[in-house]
């Protein structure tokens, strides 16, 4: 008796889980959608937003996860953030950026 009732707590807790982290996601992409249909206007405004940021260390957020990195450079929708000598360089598009926040410790 007590195993199941372990197993189907185990499963619950799971489930309440994943669809939280689903619906989370589910609301960035709307959120990534209203943003695209705007316009262009909107993507200027980021760009103009991530330009301070540029040749610092920086935290970048996105739908998925984070980076922690130095901005080299935009181009188009697009920054290039470097990780670190070990991790090299991501390509990060614009659209799916969620936070950026200057980072204050070393990289590693």
């Amino acid at each position: 008796m007590n195993t199941y009732l372990y197993f189907f707590s185990l499963f619950f807790l799971f489930f309440i889980i994943y669809y939280s982290e689903y619906m989370r996601k589910k609301g960035i992409l709307k959120a990534v959608k209203m943003r695209k249909r705007k316009g262009k206007n909107e993507e200027i405004e980021m760009i103009d937003v991530v330009s301070k940021y540029m040749n610092t260390n920086v935290v970048i957020k996105t739908i998925d996860s984070a980076y922690v990195g130095k901005l080299l450079r935009i181009e188009d929708n697009w920054i290039v953030v470097n990780e670190g000598t070990k991790k090299g360089e991501n390509t990060i598009n614009l659209d799916y950026v969620t936070s950026i926040k200057p980072y204050k410790g070393k990289l590693k």
